[in-house]
């Protein structure tokens, strides 16, 4: 007797989502600002582990939630920004620019309670040591910070750099991956330098 195949088994991700992903999803965009694939990277990074969304299921959901995805821009805008006090938080990042034909590695700080630009140096390399040296002499002109605060880049996240943190009594704090508004502070002061200052040299700001 020929043998009955069995139909192909339906699996939980052609279901349908539960209300809390489009919440998620419409909130991803409206802080990142970025497409529908980036939208569902970032979503599928997060919440995978409960389940994922495609590039389809993304754009679907933003062309009928038009209206819901604005009150939300909206409400991110409007929201009062949270009162830190001096030297609780310190962001650090890092970024490359050209100067004089060269890629230059430059480091910025700021202070996140009062948004005061700390440093803003051109460093020889990105390597733990040479941001730790870099930490300490800030630390000796401004004081100690409770908190420092950067992505997940390898030179932030490295052995050397996290023990160093814990020997002056420091907490490190990363960002989400891929969450670059996250360190939105760190992210202007570069803009703003770049612009104003990219041919006289970082170290003279």
């Amino acid at each position: 007797m020929p043998v009955r195949k069995t139909p192909p088994t339906r699996y939980a991700r052609n279901r349908k989502k539960p209300p809390w992903v489009v919440n998620k999803v419409l909130y991803l965009k409206a802080i990142s600002g970025g497409g529908c694939g980036s939208v569902a990277a970032l979503f599928n990074q997060r919440y995978g582990h409960k389940t994922t969304v495609s590039k389809s299921f993304v754009y679907e959901k933003l062309k009928s939630n038009q209206y819901r995805l604005q009150v939300i821009k909206r409400n991110i805008r409007q929201k009062p920004a949270k009162r830190i006090p001096v030297n609780h938080t310190w962001g650090l990042d890092l970024t490359q620019v050209k100067l004089s034909k060269k890629q230059a590695v430059i480091l910025g700080v700021i202070e996140h309670g009062s948004q005061l630009n700390l440093i803003l140096r051109e460093l020889p390399t990105k390597h733990s040591d040479r941001l730790l040296l870099a930490q300490c002499q800030t630390i000796c002109q401004f004081g100690l910070p409770k908190n420092i605060r950067t992505d997940n880049e390898a030179c932030f996240t490295s052995l050397f750099f996290i023990t160093g943190l814990k020997l002056l009594d420091i907490q490190h704090q990363s960002t989400h991956l891929a969450s670059p508004w996250g360190k939105w502070p760190d992210r202007t002061l570069f803009w703003y330098a770049e612009k104003q200052n990219q041919a006289t040299g970082f170290n003279n700001i």
